[in-house]
């Protein structure tokens, strides 16, 4: 079997109850510190059939375990950790610190914004550089395209390249608000420093917003499935040769898809670079519950199978360095 590289995963989908509970009893997490395992987990875990406002409504129960830059520290190491545990070989990890911060500010009244922001990067980096002898993850940056953080993008910029030599690519999320070549002039200043670009679109917009991210010349797209309703984006993608990570089961937990009309099959078909993701793990389910519902429901081989591992060692962005 082909070694396996997750590429799209966030971490504050990422964090299961078991963590929440473990981290919350160490640093005392009020949210969470008298509440039990499976309370936890029907607080913060998405059920099957929500749409996607509803399943973001559990994201932001999670974050209320965001008290500190020390509490997001522990929480990414068990991110790391529980990767590990699924034989993961290769972590690309998504960080959206902006919203990450305005989490920790909640419990942390008075601090300033970025002095915040400068803590908790470094403990994350710091995380991640001791947990490499488990399994190497390269961090990359979340820029939420939402319009309440426009005014920090700028200044948030300028953070991410000063700690350049620990970031691997950029990540735009949040597709729903602003189109991505709004954000051109800022991806452009990091891009001179900071190689790689992966974008988020497609997932629950229009392939309109897939033709507005190549104005951007990204090395990958973030979900992309709504490409199929446009053949000559779909043509656009296989010659530029253009990788979509793929989230099946996130997907079908946020009411984007069902099993019976995920375009994943259509996608292959059509020539695309396909790579398969688990987006993040607060639904229940594991990258190898994604690679087994492919196969399962679209009748791959197990050799076909491992075309797609063998896709996102490929182009995982250290492998293309």
């Amino acid at each position: 079997m082909a070694k396996t590289a997750e590429l799209h995963r966030h971490h504050d989908t990422s964090h299961t109850p078991e963590s929440i509970l473990r981290v919350s009893k160490k640093l005392d997490i009020k949210p969470f510190k008298n509440m039990g395992l499976e309370e936890i987990r029907k607080m913060v875990q998405a059920p099957k059939g929500v749409n996607f406002n509803q399943w973001y409504e559990y994201l932001k129960k999670v974050r209320l375990a965001y008290v500190s830059p020390q509490a997001v520290a522990e929480l990414t190491r068990d991110v790391i950790l529980d990767a590990a545990q699924e034989n993961i070989d290769l972590l690309e990890l998504r960080v959206s610190l902006l919203s990450t911060v305005d989490a920790v500010l909640v419990h942390q009244k008075g601090r300033n914004f970025w002095e915040v922001a400068k803590e908790a990067m470094e403990r994350i980096i710091n995380v991640i550089e001791e947990t490499r002898n488990v399994m190497p993850t390269d961090l990359l940056m979340s820029i939420s395209c939402a319009n309440k953080n426009l005014p920090q993008v700028d200044d948030y910029a300028k953070l991410i390249l000063d700690y350049a030599p620990h970031v691997m690519g950029i990540d735009l999320t949040k597709e729903q608000e602003n189109p991505p070549s709004k954000y051109k002039a800022a991806i452009e200043r990091m891009r001179g420093t900071i190689k790689f670009l992966t974008i988020h679109c497609m997932e629950t917009e229009k392939p309109e917003r897939g033709w507005d991210a190549l104005t951007l010349n990204p090395d990958r797209l973030g979900h992309g499935i709504r490409a199929i309703e446009d053949s000559k984006l779909i043509e656009a993608l296989r010659d530029r040769k253009i990788p979509l990570e793929i989230c099946p089961l996130s997907n079908i937990t946020t009411g984007i898809a069902t099993p019976q009309n995920h375009p994943f099959k259509k996608l292959d078909e059509a020539g695309l670079i396909l790579t398969i993701n688990a987006d993040g793990l607060n639904d229940g389910t594991t990258l190898e519950d994604n690679f087994n519902f492919i196969k399962r429901t679209f009748g791959y081989s197990s050799e076909e199978m491992n075309k797609f591992r063998k896709n996102a060692w490929k182009y995982a962005f250290r492998n293309r360095s």
